[in-house]
C-alpha cells in the first residue's frame, strides 16, 4: 500500500509526530512517503492508497483552532479537488488550555469530506505533545497501529 503522510508544523511537534507515524507504518507491506504539505502536488494524490494529514491548531486571522497556514493555503488553492472514496486519516496537535482544542482536525475532516474522501479511523488529537512526549508518543503509536489494522 502506498501511503502519504503530509504535515505542517510550527515548532516541529507535528513533524515529529508525522515521523513516528511514518516509522510505525513502514513495513514490507507499505511504501510510506512523508512530506510537508507545501511540497504536495495535488495531481499526485491519486497515486496513494491512503493519505494522512497532520496539523497543529493555531490562531489565524483572528480565529482560534485553525489549521496551520500552509494547510489553509493548500485547501484554498485546491477547493475543487476531487478524490472520491480516497482513504484518509487525520491527526492534530493542540493544547487543552485553549478554548478550541485541536480545532484544525475538524477543519481537515470537513475538507476531506468536501473532496469526497473518507476517514478510515477516528482522528487523533494530541494534547501538549512536548509536555508529555513519552505518553503522547505511545498514544500516536497506538493510533497508528489501529489505523494499520483497519487497512488489513
Amino acid at each position: 500500500m502506498k501511503i502519504l503522510v503530509s504535515f505542517a508544523t510550527n515548532s516541529s511537534g507535528t513533524q515529529t509526530a508525522s515521523k513516528i507515524i511514518s516509522d510505525t507504518l513502514s513495513t514490507p507491506h507499505h511504501e510510506v512517503t512523508r512530506i510537508d504539505i507545501r511540497e504536495v502536488n495535488k495531481d499526485e494524490l491519486n497515486n496513494y492508497d491512503l493519505i494522512i494529514f497532520g496539523s497543529p491548531s493555531w490562531y489565524y486571522n483572528k480565529t482560534e483552532g485553525m489549521p496551520h497556514e500552509y494547510f489553509l493555503k493548500f485547501m484554498g488553492d485546491n477547493p475543487d479537488l476531487s478524490l472520491p472514496d480516497k482513504k484518509f486519516a487525520i491527526f492534530g496537535l493542540g493544547d487543552t488550555a485553549y478554548m478550541t482544542f485541536c480545532g484544525a482536525v475538524g477543519h481537515l475532516e470537513e475538507y476531506v469530506a468536501k473532496i469526497g474522501g473518507h476517514l478510515v479511523t477516528p482522528s487523533l488529537k494530541v494534547d501538549g505533545f512536548y509536555f508529555q512526549q513519552n505518553e503522547n508518543t505511545e498514544k500516536i503509536i497506538a493510533w497508528t497501529n489501529t489505523l494499520n489494522s483497519s487497512l488489513q
